[in-house]
């Protein structure tokens, strides 16, 4: 008799929850997410890669992503990993506050401030470039790595040159959260320079607000510069951040002094963008 009351509670209990996840199912199908009917909001663990482990509201997100709603989830973080913490401390670190050169695209850094707007910038190299499957791409000055990780993404072989060892270990932690290969995108410590000495090829080179560095520097190493990217690259994609500062620059100065004969300007705001090929 006892074994038989046990099996009946556990059959009530089953009862009780299937019923309340199909009510669950339909509140949100019919209404979509609501965080304020839950009791307690969702709670996650960002583990040491960026990832999202929840500890409470599964079934919730479940729902979501199968009606494909689940970018509309809203969390608490409960927990953060070492691993992570320490990802975000070398990002302060850079600038000594929550300020990023580049769009991390993770959400615990909405309320980090970016300094230069990467969306737009995307959206002018995807619609350039068309279908980058199997494309080679070479990403000079990667930064932290949010343009090779949105080429690979799309099918793209990229390859990010990051000479500053904690922005290239903050690019391949991130990479990691994305759940891309270590070998696409493939993050390197290096510089353009060097890396192309040895006669590797790309089918295209994304040179994006590094050149007018060179230029400001000393025209004869902005040329160098062009040149070698040229002779590794059958074309460029480069931003110039030249409109507010003092150099003289035109983009004739490209097809002047490397293999690249032809241009055509992509963007024409603030820091301008130009295909050379």
């Amino acid at each position: 008799m006892a074994k038989y009351r046990v099996l009946v509670r556990k059959e009530i209990i089953a009862e009780t929850w299937v019923r309340k996840h199909i009510e669950l199912y339909h509140s949100i199908q019919d209404e979509g997410y609501l965080p304020e009917r839950r009791k307690t909001p969702i709670k996650v663990r960002i583990l040491s890669n960026g990832g999202l482990y929840l500890l409470d509201g599964t079934h919730t997100v479940s729902i979501l992503m199968h009606l494909g709603s689940h970018k509309k989830v809203t969390a608490v973080v409960e927990t953060r990993d070492d691993g992570w913490i320490n990802v975000k401390k070398r990002l302060y670190g850079i600038y000594g506050k929550k300020l990023l050169y580049q769009l991390v695209d993770h959400p615990d850094f909405a309320d980090w401030n970016v300094d230069r707007g990467s969306p737009h910038r995307l959206e002018v190299i995807k619609k350039t470039l068309g279908d980058v499957k199997d494309v080679s791409i070479l990403d000079v000055g990667s930064c932290t790595g949010y343009f090779s990780i949105k080429l690979a993404e799309q099918g793209a072989n990229v390859v990010g040159l990051e000479p500053y060892r904690r922005r290239y270990l903050i690019s391949k932690t991130l990479a990691e959260y994305h759940e891309l290969p270590p070998s696409n995108p493939l993050f390197l410590v290096d510089t353009f320079e060097t890396h192309l000495r040895g006669g590797k090829r790309y089918d295209v080179a994304l040179v994006l607000s590094v050149l007018h560095h060179y230029l400001r520097k000393e025209t004869r190493s902005f040329y160098n510069a062009v040149d070698v990217i040229s002779r590794g690259c059958d074309s460029m994609i480069l931003e110039m951040g030249v409109n507010r500062l003092p150099v003289k620059w035109r983009p004739e100065l490209v097809t002047e002094h490397s293999k690249y004969s032809t241009y055509e300007t992509l963007y024409d705001g603030e820091r301008p963008i130009y295909l050379y090929a």
